[in-house]
């Protein structure tokens, strides 16, 4: 995970851009300029959702953090996310491909 600008990230290639810091703590998630998901800490409940938000949601967990992540896990989940993203990203691709055949 490298930090670009003040809490924006980018993982995997994939650019965190933090729209809110806390209560709920989110992200949206950009590849190649084009939001491809969002990310959201609230109440104890941390999600990400494709292709924005109110999209599927693939991936849920329940942090320590209520609104915000603590510091000692923000990494992991944000990777754990991303990690699912990509997953959806090349699950769509290969489906795209196998549409032109």
């Amino acid at each position: 995970m490298k930090f670009s600008e003040p809490n924006n990230f980018i993982i995997n290639g994939y650019i965190l851009k933090m729209t809110c810091y806390a209560c709920p703590e989110q992200y949206e998630v950009f590849r190649n300029k084009e939001q491809v998901g969002y990310l959201r800490l609230r109440n104890g409940s941390f999600t990400a959702s494709v292709p924005k938000c109110g999209g599927d949601i693939i991936y849920h967990a329940n942090p320590s953090g209520d609104g915000i992540f603590e510091n000692n896990e923000r990494r992991f989940y944000l990777e754990e996310a991303i990690k699912k993203i990509q997953e959806q990203d090349e699950q769509t691709a290969f489906d795209m491909l196998n549409e032109k055949e």
